[in-house]
């Protein structure tokens, strides 16, 4: 939807495509990534080891969430960002699976820039960092990263 939306004042007002990209950053989203998600995935996996049956066992995803995301369809940015979290994912790994689920950090979005403050300051946090990050979300009244 977002995307569509994006699409159609690209084209009513005649944007570039950079104009387009900068305009699809500042919803959260970007028209341009390097592959699909679940490959980015899974090169991130086995980088680090992980099977995938151990993924949705050490993160916050459910299997059918894991198999959904297996498939090749695309998941919320929510989901990407609990993942990742779970994860404990450096903030370069981070965003390049948010652009290739079509995704990025913006500044117009509080919960990005509590979520990108975080993990910029990660060594301040106690507890698991996903925890953390709902705690701030809950107390800012913000939706917390779930995913469905």
């Amino acid at each position: 939807m977002k995307y569509q939306v994006v699409h159609n004042a690209a084209v009513l007002f005649r944007l570039t495509d950079q104009e387009a990209e900068t305009l699809a950053n500042k919803a959260g989203l970007t028209l341009y990534s390097d592959k699909p998600f679940s490959d980015a995935l899974e090169e991130i996996l086995q980088k680090y080891g992980i099977k995938g049956s151990s993924c949705y066992k050490r993160t916050t995803i459910s299997e059918r969430m894991y198999q959904y995301i297996a498939k090749g369809r695309k998941p919320t940015k929510e989901t990407v960002l609990a993942l990742s979290l779970s994860l404990d994912l450096k903030l370069e790994e981070i965003e390049m699976l948010l652009k290739n689920a079509g995704y990025v950090f913006s500044k117009a979005l509080p919960n990005d820039m509590v979520i990108f403050y975080m993990l910029t300051h990660r060594q301040e946090c106690k507890a698991p960092l996903l925890f953390h990050v709902n705690e701030v979300l809950q107390e800012l009244e913000l939706p917390l990263l779930v995913t469905r």
